[in-house]
């Protein structure tokens, strides 16, 4: 509209100039004319000169009428193809366009591109509104945004539109306020439906990179406890994201351009403004430096293969572990994090795990000397303790007998406690492969161990049906054996009765061995199973108080957790587990 002004502006301003041209001639001519009646000479040439005034006059209207409708026919011919281009750019465009009044946001133009993204036709979408495309839980979001372009002129925002089939789609919004006819918006649109979608992507790879990367250095519960503040920086670490076109030369990657990148790609990598741009001006040296880069965004981008790999980058000074994957052919996206810390924490983890080895091998040189150098000298005190005893029987009184009794007993005590601690550290030393192990086998081996303890208590041992599980038969059988001991040692003063019952818990079997014996008291509940920590006397209850430690390294070597329930002076019910 304000194009047509302008032609007309112009239109008029050289009518103005041709008609005020004539008026001068004219006046020129009349102006000769009256000059010729003062000199009595020439009055005979006046009718002659009227008649070449009333030519020239006609002469030029005609003229005139002539070059204006020549000019009239030029300039709308200009017009036209004017607005003919226009109008092909709007149509060629691959964004949509569209043109609506204020009052009632009503189409007053729309683009191919925009009903293509619509579904729409253009007769369609020119009898309706704008409101017939917002989802309705956008609908007061709109109107804020159309309010702030009319005060600011512009604005650009996300919203998201009905398909004529339903569907839901994302745009991206490029408003401009035009003060013409009453008020009108002028919206470019861009569809990011499929950005949205590679975003989804992202948020998925980075979930999986995140499992992954959580079962890698998944650590032990005292490990775990130890390093909780850098488990808390890993599980809330924000992801680096890329999205890139390759450039190859003659099949051979040379270069890649920044399309997008998210903040944190920024916050990770110091870059900023890298869109648009290619990575050997954003970092220069690069190629050079990390080559192997290159090669492997290219040869995503061409086969359409993710792949995942660490790489130390220099620019940096850190290392990067980078999942890159292809959406298209010739382009790929890159998720990446900062791994240097990790790096740093698995240095510091080999440490502690050559520490660990080295410890072990210690504590294995250390049970080779219990088991040889220190049994020996405490058989030879039990055994010449006795032989003292029994040669000088009628010569020593009672209190020496006491003495040597005493002897006796420590020097059996101290070979007990030698051969559980033995036990106990040879549970990880000295185990066997997993293997498929039939728990009711185990349990029959157990009561015969156990045979003649069962007899003098008159004990009841009961169980239902029980597994097969994998893992070590040695050990689950030394597993069972200690709780259901403990079970006929802590009795009342009734006859024990154990039950043995295992329930599938689909990743793993859930076992329990439960008593009816002198129960545990809640405020021991942390200490039971730690080593030497014994709840009763050894003149009430013998023992070295390594039993349930046992039980639970077994337990925890299996993958399992082990734990109870108890009430004081009713019985003890043992849980473990065992994964399939």
């Amino acid at each position: 509209m304000e194009f047509k002004c302008l032609l007309k502006k112009i239109d008029d301003k050289k009518t103005f100039i041709f008609i005020v041209s004539v008026i001068i001639l004219l006046i020129g001519i009349t102006g000769i004319s009256g000059l010729i009646l003062n000199i009595p000479v020439l009055k005979s040439l006046i009718p002659g000169l009227l008649a070449i005034q009333s030519l020239i006059f006609l002469s030029t209207i005609v003229s005139f009428i002539k070059w204006n409708k020549n000019y009239h026919k030029s300039s709308e011919f200009k017009r036209e193809q004017a607005e003919e281009e226009y109008r092909i750019i709007l149509q060629t465009a691959i964004d949509g366009f569209y043109i609506i009044d204020t009052i009632e946001g009503r189409f007053l133009d729309v683009n191919d591109a925009f009903c293509t993204i619509t579904g729409y036709s253009k007769e369609e979408l020119l009898k309706m509104r704008i409101s017939d495309l917002e989802i309705k839980e956008n609908q007061e979001e709109i109107i804020i945004h159309f309010q702030k372009i009319i005060k600011e002129g512009w604005e650009r925002f996300e919203t998201r539109y009905r398909h004529k089939n339903g569907s839901i789609f994302d745009v991206t919004i490029s408003a401009n306020f035009c003060n013409i006819q009453g008020g009108v918006f002028i919206i470019f649109l861009k569809d990011i439906t499929e950005k949205k979608k590679t975003q989804e992507i992202l948020k998925k790879y980075s979930e999986e990179l995140e499992i992954r990367t959580m079962e890698l250095h998944k650590l032990n519960e005292s490990l775990i406890k130890s390093e909780k503040s850098y488990r808390s920086l890993f599980d809330n670490m924000l992801n680096g994201f890329a999205y890139c076109k390759m450039i190859f030369e003659n099949d051979t990657p040379v270069d890649f351009i920044y399309l997008d990148v998210n903040n944190s790609f920024e916050e990770l990598t110091g870059l900023k403004n890298v869109t648009g741009k290619k990575v050997t001006e954003v970092v220069p040296g690069i190629k050079e430096s990390n080559p192997e880069l290159f090669e492997i965004y290219g040869n995503v981008s061409l086969t359409g293969k993710p792949y995942q790999f660490e790489t130390y980058s220099s620019q940096y000074r850190g290392w990067r572990y980078i999942t890159v994957y292809s959406p298209e052919k010739g382009y790929f996206a890159v998720v990446f994090e900062n791994t240097t810390e990790r790096k740093n924490y698995e240095t510091r983890l080999e440490k502690y795990n050559n520490d660990l080895k080295r410890s072990n091998e210690e504590l294995e040189n250390f049970a080779y000397v219990a088991s040889h150098d220190l049994q020996e000298p405490l058989r030879m005190v039990s055994s010449f303790t006795q032989l003292l005893d029994r040669k000088y029987a009628g010569s020593l009184d009672n209190e020496a007998h006491e003495y040597i009794n005493f002897a006796v007993d420590g020097a059996n005590r101290m070979q007990q406690l030698i051969n559980d601690l033995l036990d106990y550290s040879r549970i990880k030393t000295k185990a066997k492969p997993f293997e498929a192990v039939d728990c009711n086998i185990i349990l029959g081996r157990v009561r015969a161990f156990l045979n003649l303890k069962i007899t003098e208590n008159s004990a009841l041992i009961t169980n239902d049906e029980l597994p097969t599980v994998i893992g070590d038969e040695n050990q689950l059988t030394r597993l069972f054996q200690n709780i259901i001991e403990n079970g006929i040692k802590f009795r009342r003063n009734i006859s024990p009765l154990i039950h043995i019952s295992a329930k599938d818990e689909r990743d793993y079997w859930l076992f329990s061995i439960s008593d009816n014996g002198i129960g545990i008291d809640p405020e021991f509940k942390n200490k039971v199973f730690v080593i030497f920590k014994r709840l009763h006397s050894r003149t009430d209850y013998p023992g070295t108080g390594i039993g349930l430690a046992i039980c639970k390294k077994i337990v925890e070597q299996h993958n399992g957790q082990i734990w109870f329930e108890s009430e004081p002076g009713k019985g003890t019910t043992f849980f473990f587990t065992i994964k399939k």
